[in-house]
């Protein structure tokens, strides 16, 4: 508990620096986009079939449902299995190519909301998509398990790395289309509803609770190396990113690898069999290692 306390004083005075450097930026004049326009909105390939474009607006629809639900009720959970079943006979999450792209709108249209909302003044409901997402995953990962019954745990974490590297991948396209302009918020937002509704359903989880957390972090390691963005993705779409890290969500991932929900969880679980061995400490000096290289 000491190296983590300590390590957290390195997180703060990192936070810190970071803050320092932005407000000598200002004193010097150098001009941040503050003002949020629906210009920033999540762009869309020039060329679609008109089946995909059909397709996507389907797909988009069910995902306001699902957020109509979220927000209007006041145990989402119970309305989740006839929704889920309703995705189901539609054959939503039986492909998987329509699945993923599923996934894929409700990432870009959850932050399409938030950017709506923030230029209209509407702050209530700028979130509102993105935790009604966090909490859908949620839902599915909390039901989902392996079809032949022998390793739901895995089935779990798979399920749950495919839908984070679709969530990476619509925020690598935007971090390089947009520049200074990118808004990292909606994000961060979504990552920090994620870890908080994992850990409120830890205990139905029981030991899969923690493979999902270093599923989690491997994720958020991937903004350090472009391995896992070459891996998952099309390596053509990314290869104007940096490659160690992506500048514009520097802030909300030092503050995300530093969640209280997050990282004590990861060392206290460093004793745990949860088959990997980079965990607890060495975790840590690898977060910190990157979160230099960003100061």
């Amino acid at each position: 508990m000491r190296f983590y306390i300590v390590c957290s004083c390195l997180v703060v005075l990192i936070v810190l620096f970071y803050r320092v450097n932005r407000l000598l930026d200002d004193l010097r004049g150098v001009r941040r986009p503050s003002v949020v326009t629906p210009d920033i909105l999540v762009t869309r390939q020039a060329s679609v079939k008109p089946e995909t474009e059909q397709l996507r607006e389907k797909l988009f629809i069910w995902f306001q449902q699902w957020v109509n639900i979220f927000q209007r009720s006041h145990s989402p959970e119970k309305s989740f299995v006839p929704f889920i079943n309703q995705l189901t006979k539609q054959g939503i999450l039986k492909v998987e190519d329509v699945s993923s792209f599923f996934f894929r709108v409700c990432a870009e249209s959850s932050v399409n909301s938030y950017v709506k909302h923030i230029a209209t003044g509407d702050y209530d409901y700028a979130f509102q998509a993105l935790d009604a997402m966090s909490r859908l995953i949620v839902y599915i990962i909390k039901y989902h398990g392996d079809a032949s019954g022998i390793n739901n745990d895995q089935a779990k974490v798979h399920y749950l790395t495919k839908i984070l590297s679709i969530f990476v991948l619509v925020l690598a396209n935007l971090h390089e289309e947009q520049g200074p302009a990118f808004q990292q918020k909606p994000f961060f937002r979504f990552f920090s509803s994620l870890i908080n509704d994992l850990h409120a359903i830890e205990t139905q989880l029981g030991t899969a609770y923690f493979q999902l957390l270093i599923a989690i972090r491997s994720v958020l390691s991937s903004f350090m190396h472009r391995t896992f963005l070459t891996n998952m993705g099309d390596s053509d779409t990314f290869s104007s990113l940096q490659p160690t890290y992506f500048p514009g969500f520097a802030f909300s991932w030092m503050c995300l690898i530093s969640h209280r929900l997050f990282m004590p969880k990861l060392l206290l679980s460093e004793n745990r069999e949860v088959g990997t061995s980079h965990m607890g400490s060495d975790v840590i000096l690898t977060y910190l290692a990157g979160m230099v290289r960003f100061s």
